[in-house]
């Protein structure tokens, strides 16, 4: 999560980066003997954010269309063979960003929009 609780200057663009970073550290890095495979997905929009859940097992979260949708690119990043989809708005509102490649639209169920996404170059 970017841009809560606090703001954050190019909360799209850190987000993003962020995915390339933890795609390229689990390329590289050995867990144990073990070897870990990612993907990552990023969305942004206004949503809900705050803790959740009674005291002593309290966590921060966030909810809204904007996580509903970023769940949705989980299947279709499998589909799509990538490692990070990223929606074409989120995309468009980072400021500094890495080289991107369009992917395609997707159908986003539960939603009439599709969703335009790109993914690392």
């Amino acid at each position: 999560m970017f841009n809560v609780p606090l703001d954050l200057d190019d909360h799209t663009g850190a987000a993003i980066r962020a995915a390339r970073d933890l795609v390229a550290l689990a390329a590289v890095q050995d867990f144990d003997g073990h070897s870990l495979a990612i993907c990552v997905e990023v969305n942004s929009r206004p949503v809900a954010a705050g803790s959740a859940g009674r005291r002593g097992r309290q966590t921060y979260t966030v909810y809204g269309d904007a996580v509903n949708v970023a769940a949705r690119l989980k299947r279709a990043n499998k589909e799509a063979g990538t490692w990070v989809l990223i929606a074409r708005a989120t995309a468009e509102a980072a400021h500094d960003r890495p080289a991107l490649t369009p992917v395609g639209t997707i159908a986003v169920r539960g939603r009439s929009n599709s969703v335009e996404v790109l993914t690392l170059a």
